[in-house]
């Protein structure tokens, strides 16, 4: 009976981390009209997530924007985000995407990977792109973070590294296209 009664709690927590894992262990996220389009959704953000993107310079920027054009600027309507795993501690941290001018560029999406602590939010990287990809390998402990952007004429490739702090550019290569790419 004991055997049957440990099996049957194996079983429902297997189940439940598979559920919890959902978009946590999903790797790519890609702008509207992606394959994906649909795993980063306008979920309610915490004030803290919000509060951090509006904060950086292409937050700022975005309401300075917004106010010239005489509108008003809703982050938490232009917003959208997938809960995400990037390490093995238990940090929430979101990959927030901008779905729309004035937060996202007219040839990208503007990205945000943000670290939820308790009450307070802080941005571990801004990219633009149009396509984040989790990559399997890590350094210092968070996974690394590949952004992939292209255009008619080229496209590029981004590698980001957790420095212990923040994400920083590690590689780049750009590819210039050819009219039969």
């Amino acid at each position: 009976m004991k055997t049957i009664h440990l099996a049957c709690v194996i079983c429902v927590f297997a189940v439940q981390q598979c559920l919890a894992q959902n978009t946590q262990s999903k790797a790519t996220f890609c702008e509207d009209g992606g394959p994906d389009t649909f795993a980063i959704r306008p979920d309610t953000l915490p004030k803290a997530v919000i509060d951090a993107v509006m904060n950086t310079s292409e937050g700022k920027q975005a309401r300075a924007d917004a106010d010239a054009r005489g509108t008003e600027l809703h982050p938490e309507q232009a917003l959208r985000a997938a809960s995400i795993r990037l390490s093995r501690d238990d940090a929430a941290v979101f990959l927030v995407m901008g779905s729309s001018f004035p937060l996202a560029a007219a040839d990208a999406s503007w990205f945000w990977v943000v670290r939820e602590d308790r009450t307070a939010g802080s941005v571990l990287l801004w990219m633009a792109g149009n396509c984040v990809e989790l990559k399997p390998s890590s350094t210092h402990g968070y996974r690394d973070i590949e952004v992939q952007w292209a255009s008619a004429g080229s496209e590029r490739t981004d590698i980001y590294h957790y420095d212990g702090n923040a994400y920083r550019l590690a590689h780049s290569k750009v590819r210039n296209r050819k009219p039969s790419d």
